[in-house]
């Protein structure tokens, strides 16, 4: 990425990103990287008149209606801080940006714990309590996937 017109499938792929058929990040009022740009713009100055704490469903619909879906942030602080990410890529391309940005979009929303305590040389254990604390264990770890 080393000029604005290299971020093309950056946008490509948040026109297509989506979760079991909704579309998330952006919808197909946005065309092209101008476009975005200029509804980014209009979009940091309209969350900069909100308190920061506001949640997203109270702008959901004015941000559905110029082009952007879920995706962005639960509150007005998270998504100005995704679109002031955004706006700095298309402006001055860097991978660490990039990288940051990415990580932010939400792409993981199914999970599969497998625990294979109990399955090696060891027999009837599973349900015991050595087992519900694996369980617990993990579930512990879960806000680190946030």
């Amino acid at each position: 990425f080393h000029d604005k017109e290299s971020m093309h499938p950056l946008l490509d792929f948040l026109k297509v990103h989506n979760y079991n058929g909704k579309t998330m990040m952006l919808n197909d009022r946005i065309q092209n990287l101008n476009a975005l740009q200029f509804v980014l713009r209009k979009a940091e100055e309209y969350l900069l008149t909100l308190p920061l704490e506001t949640p997203y469903s109270e702008f959901e619909h004015k941000f559905q209606e110029i082009g952007l879906e879920r995706g962005w942030g639960d509150t007005a602080e998270r998504v100005l801080e995704m679109i002031h990410m955004l706006l700095e890529l298309l402006e001055a391309p860097d991978p660490c940006t990039l990288e940051k940005f990415l990580g932010r979009i939400p792409m993981v929303f199914n999970v599969v714990i497998l625990s294979p305590h109990g399955y090696f040389a060891q027999e009837n254990v599973l349900g015991y309590p050595d087992t519900g604390g694996q369980v617990v264990y993990i579930l512990d770890q879960v806000p680190a996937l946030e």
